[in-house]
């Protein structure tokens, strides 16, 4: 069983074929119950109504999942959690994180629309840059094989961005625009960060990270 930290989080995690889903879920049941058992004998809480189970699989798999067993409370397994504020699918569709993203993305350019008048061209990009681009590139790696018709969403985003900043219609063609801005398309984007952690962790890169990749000391829960 792997498993990873971040803030007061934790992540459990372990492949299997379909069929060693029960095997699985056993395993899980034993680690989350030492985990347990360990936390309270240094006077520590799970929270076990916040726990979530998601089984990622192909869309095309039919499988049965058993209800996992944790604290004497069944825990069913669920079709999206969310993680570092990205919503993964059970299928990895990726279709929950992008309709909450666009909701989102869609909310702060009306916001910053609805005072563009009264902003200089830069303050505009200062905003678009701070309010919708960076939540628009946080973890887009994850979308890397997302069908075009899904990212479109997004690059219309982005679209009507570039014009809002440059005071333009929206009958205006937009890939000079953003030319003009500096800015990439939503699938460019993706590649290109996907393309600088290759060239990091292929050793292509001068750039020394701050923390080499390693794996986690083996640690035993006593």
């Amino acid at each position: 069983m792997s498993y990873h930290f971040y803030a007061g989080g934790t992540q459990l995690y372990k492949g299997a074929s379909p069929k060693h889903i029960t095997e699985l879920t056993m395993g899980l049941e034993h680690c989350v119950r030492d985990v347990k058992a360990w936390m309270n004998s240094n006077k520590l809480k799970l929270n076990d109504d916040k726990t979530e189970i998601l089984l990622m699989k192909s869309s095309r798999q039919t499988i049965n999942t058993p209800s996992v067993s944790i604290n004497h409370s069944l825990i069913d397994m669920a079709e999206k959690a969310k993680n570092l504020g990205v919503i993964f699918d059970s299928d990895f569709s990726m279709q929950h994180q992008l309709s909450s993203l666009c909701k989102s993305l869609y909310f702060q350019l009306r916001k910053i629309g609805s005072i563009r008048e009264y902003l200089t061209e830069k303050v505009s990009k200062t905003l678009v840059t701070s309010l919708i681009l960076s939540k628009l590139d946080y973890c887009n790696s994850t979308l890397a094989g997302c069908p075009q018709n899904k990212l479109q969403k997004l690059q219309s985003i982005m679209n009507n961005s570039a014009k809002l900043v440059c005071r333009k219609p929206k009958t205006t063609h937009v890939t000079q625009l953003l030319r003009s801005l500096h800015l990439l398309p939503v699938k460019l984007r993706i590649d290109h960060k996907i393309a600088v952690m290759f060239q990091m962790y292929s050793q292509a890169s001068p750039i020394i990270p701050v923390r080499s990749p390693r794996d986690p000391p083996t640690t035993k829960v006593s």
